[in-house]
This record gives structure tokens, sequence and C-alpha cells, in this order.
């Protein structure tokens, strides 16, 4: 599981992934091969087409089916899951489903109307059960120190919001 995506670089195996120091701020440049790994686990995105592209986004890159399908024949895998981006119905498999995006924020920043989704991994093959969810309402609840404009800022972003259903 990856925030963002796969990588730039051919033949990354799960033990570079392991090595990565998570314990420090996401770097901004990619001083060193470990920096590029971090940056692409949080900031890249898939792509339909093959190969990978730089990202429009300003971090990270694209990467096409073929570079997930490479990642998971290398490590042994048969899914990667993401979360990076907004999916209307909370979850979409793309590179012939090698690839689960998953995004827990249902009717994001309060206006997107899209559902929100989980996994659940069940039973001794590891099926994939997807439960989708819609939030009725969300409750703000600022820290003491906060202002007010911090709280409105950071409840549009989605960052302080608890969804409550039923109130």
């Amino acid at each position: 599981m990856v925030h963002g995506g796969l990588f730039e670089r051919k033949g990354i195996r799960l033990s570079h992934l392991q090595a990565i120091n998570r314990f420090r701020e996401i770097p901004l440049i990619r001083n060193t091969f470990e920096d590029g790994l971090f940056q692409d686990m949080m900031w890249s995105d898939p792509q339909e087409t093959k190969g990978v592209a730089p990202s429009s986004r300003g971090a990270g890159h694209f990467f096409g089916r073929d570079v997930t399908a490479a990642f998971c024949r290398a490590n042994n895998l048969h899914l990667v899951i993401r979360s990076h981006e907004c999916v209307q119905d909370g979850f979409e498999f793309t590179h012939k489903t090698q690839l689960l995006t998953l995004f827990s924020a249902s009717n994001y920043c309060g206006d997107t109307d899209n559902m929100g989704a989980f996994v659940v991994f069940k039973s001794a093959d590891m099926q994939a059960n997807i439960e989708q969810f819609m939030a009725d309402q969300c409750v703000v609840f600022p820290s003491a120190d906060a202002t007010a404009t911090t709280a409105a800022r950071l409840t549009t972003c989605g960052l302080v919001c608890v969804c409550v259903s039923g109130l």
C-alpha cells in the first residue's frame, strides 16, 4: 500500500521500500535515490498509457499499466493499493485490476458528492472486498487554540472533519 503510486525507476523491490527512512519530512528535491522513491510513493498517479510521464501536479509522475505489471511481477504481488486521488465511487480498479485506488473521504471537501470506500480482505485467498459509504454530515472539532479561520480552512480541506451519521 502506498499513498501515491509507483516509481519512475525500473527494478524497484520491496526491500528498497523497507529501507526508506519514513520518520522525516517528505523531500521536496530528489537529492538521493531514497528521496525519489519517497516522492513517488507519495505523489505519483496512474495513467492508462504505458511508461512514465511528468506529472501535471508538479510532484511525482504518471505511471502506466506496464509499470504496475513489472512492479507486481518483480515483487510477487497481485495488487497495489493507493489512495492519493478522489474517485467518484470511493474505489477504482485500473491497470488490469492490479491497481486499486481507495479514497475514504466521502463527500470530499463538502462538495464533491463522492462515495468513500475501504477494503477488507476476509478470506484465505485474499480476495478484496470493497465497502462503500457516504457520510451524512461533518462536525468540526477545532483544537482549543485554533482560530475560526483556521478551523474553516482545515474543514474545507477535509482535515479535521469527523463524519457522523444521523445528526
